[in-house]
C-alpha cells in the first residue's frame, strides 16, 4: 500500500445476533485485553477461539489470519495502547494506537465471547452502501459468475464503492466483470479496458525490473546501493553492513516509510502528497537517514526505499522508469494499456477517483516516486501480468517470487511480492495497493492455479473481496 495510515484501514464489520453491551465491566475488559495480547503475539487461533460459534461461521480462521497478518500487522504494526471510548450500536468502541497510526476498534460481546468486530479510521462514520443496486456486466450464467457476484454483493453491503473491475483466472479459464460506474452518476460500467491506478501493486513491477537487472548480471542483490549513488553516504550502513539493493525491494533497508521532509516539498498538498517531491529531494534526504539496525534484519514497509531502487534502475539501464516498465514488462507481454504516464489520447478511459466516503478527489501524481506506486493499468492487462507471473514465464519473474526475508511464521517477502502461507498449507503470492482514491489487489495461489485482480476507484480496501473470491473459486 502507498497510502498514509489514516485512510488505509479497511472496514471489516461482521455481525452476529448481538446483545447490547452496557457499561464497561470486567468481562469486556478481559476480552479486549486478550484480543490485544493475542494480536501482538500473532496468536490468531487464540483470537478465533474467542469468537461465538455463529461469528466463526461468518469469519473462519483463514479469513481472520489474513486480515490480522496482511492488513493490520503488515500495514500498521503492533498495538501500543487501547482505551474504551463509547458504545455504538451494540459495539464497544476502543481508540487503538498502532505503531503507525490510530484507529477505532469495535467489539461486540455475546455471552462473554466476541460476536463481531470492526477496525476503521478515526472520525469515520459507519459505512453505508450508497449504491445498493450496482450496475454490472456479470452475465450471471455460469457457476463462477454467481460465486463472484455473491462475494461482490457481500462486499458492497459493508463498503462504499463507485466502480470495480474484477479479473479471475481459474482452472484455465478467464472471467472479467465490471461493477458500478467509472464516474459516479455516469451509469458507465467499468470494462476490461478501463484504466485504474495500481498504487503499490506497482512495487511488483519494480521488483521484477531489479530481478531482470540481476539476471542480466548488471548487479548483484547484495550490492551496496552506494555503488550507484553519486556523493558520499557514510550513514547508509550500520556497523559496517550497508543498505543493499535487495533490502530496498524486500523492505529491510531501514529507510522510513516516506521521507521525513515530504511535507516540505514546494506546493505540498495532502491530497496529492508526492507530486512535487523531486529526485533531488529524494537523494538529499538520504544523507539524513540514521539506520537503527543492520539492513536485512528488520522489515519495515518503505515507499522511500522502493523509490530509491527505481532511481538506481534508471541509472543502470539509462532509461526512465516509464521506459523501463514499457520496454521490459509491458511491451514483451503485449500489455498495451499499462503506463506510468497515461497518454492524453487515452485519458478518457481513466476512472474518476473517490475517497472512502465516495467523495470525488484528485488523481494522484507520483512523480519521481513512481516506482513505489505510479503505474496505471486495466484489468485485461493485469490478467496478462498475473498469468505471466503464475506461469513464471521468465527466470526474472521466477526470481522475483522467491522469498528473501521471513516476516512472520505465515509471511515472507521476495522482490516486493509477498508470499503468505494459508491455513490449509497452500500459499498466496500477492500485493495490494492504495492511494487516496483507488485500491487494487493482484494475487494467486500456485497450488490451485487460481488468481484474481481487483481494481477499484475508491479508497476502500478490496483485500477482503479478493480473499473471498480466491477462497470461493479454488
Amino acid at each position: 500500500m502507498i497510502k498514509p495510515f489514516k485512510l488505509i484501514l479497511p472496514l471489516l464489520l461482521l455481525l452476529g445476533q448481538l446483545q447490547y453491551a452496557g457499561a464497561q465491566d470486567a468481562t469486556n475488559t478481559r476480552i479486549q485485553k486478550s484480543f490485544v495480547k493475542y494480536y501482538n503475539k500473532k496468536q490468531y487461533q487464540k483470537i478465533h477461539s474467542l469468537f461465538t460459534d455463529q461469528f466463526k461461521r461468518v469469519m473462519d480462521q483463514e479469513q481472520l489470519d489474513y486480515f490480522m497478518e496482511f492488513v493490520l500487522h503488515y500495514e500498521h504494526g503492533r498495538i501500543k495502547s487501547s482505551r474504551y471510548d463509547r458504545m455504538d450500536h451494540g459495539f464497544r468502541v476502543y481508540l487503538v494506537e498502532f505503531e503507525k497510526g490510530t484507529a477505532e476498534m469495535h467489539l461486540a460481546n455475546e455471552k462473554n465471547l466476541i460476536a463481531g468486530f470492526a477496525v476503521k479510521p478515526v472520525s469515520k462514520g459507519p459505512v453505508i452502501n450508497q449504491h445498493p443496486s450496482f450496475k454490472s456486466s456479470n452475465p450471471m450464467i455460469s457457476v463462477e459468475d454467481s460465486m463472484c457476484d455473491k462475494a461482490v454483493q457481500a462486499f458492497l453491503k459493508r463498503n462504499n464503492a463507485v466502480g470495480l473491475s474484477i479479473g479471475i483466472l481459474c482452472k484455465g479459464k478467464t472471467y472479467v466483470y465490471g461493477y458500478g460506474e467509472t464516474y459516479k452518476g455516469n451509469a458507465t460500467v467499468p470494462d476490461e479496458h478501463t484504466i485504474f491506478d495500481l498504487g503499490s501493486v506497482s512495487k511488483t513491477f519494480t521488483g521484477i525490473l531489479l530481478a531482470i537487472a540481476v539476471e542480466q548480471k548488471l548487479v548483484k542483490p547484495d550490492d551496496d546501493i552506494r555503488k550507484f549513488l553519486s556523493g558520499d553516504y557514510p550513514n547508509l550502513e550500520y556497523k559496517g553492513a550497508p543498505v543493499t539493493l535487495l533490502s530496498l525491494v524486500n523492505h529491510t533497508s531501514g529507510l522510513p516509510r516516506v521521507p521525513d521532509d515530504l511535507v516540505q516539498q514546494p506546493g505540498y498538498k495532502e491530497e496529492d502528497p508526492y507530486k512535487y517531491y523531486s529526485r533531488e529531494m529524494i537523494l538529499a534526504n538520504l544523507h539524513q537517514i540514521k539506520l537503527a539496525a543492520k539492513p536485512g534484519t528488520i522489515n519495515e514497509y518503505s515507499n522511500y526505499g522502493i523509490s530509491v531502487c527505481g532511481i538506481i534502475l534508471e541509472q543502470l539501464f539509462k532509461k526512465t522508469y516509464a521506459q523501463l516498465v514499457e520496454e521490459y514488462i509491458a511491451a514483451p507481454a503485449g500489455m498495451q494499456q499499462t503506463f506510468v504516464n497515461i497518454p492524453d489520447s487515452l485519458r478518457h478511459r481513466m476512472v474518476g477517483c473517490y475517497d472512502e466516503d465516495n467523495k470525488a478527489i484528485a488523481d494522484w501524481s507520483l512523480g519521481e516516486m513512481a516506482a513505489a506506486g505510479g503505474v496505471s493499468s486495466t484489468v485485461a492487462d493485469m490478467l496478462t501480468f498475473l498469468r505471466n507471473n503464475m506461469e513464471e514465464k521468465s527466470s526474472a519473474l521466477k526470481l522475483s517470487h522467491i522469498p528473501t526475508f521471513k516476516m512472520s511464521q505465515q509471511q515472507q517477502v521476495g522482490y516486493a511480492w509477498v508470499t503468505s502461507e494459508l491455513q490449509n498449507g497452500q500459499h498466496l503470492v500477492w500485493h495490494n495497493g492504495a492511494t487516496y482514491g483507488s485500491t487494487a489487489f493482484c494475487g494467486y495461489i500456485p497450488e490451485t492455479g487460481t488468481g484474481v485482480v481487483i481494481l477499484n476507484n475508491t479508497g476502500t480496501s478490496v483485500d477482503p473481496l479478493a480473499i473471498d473470491i480466491l477462497k470461493t473459486m479454488r
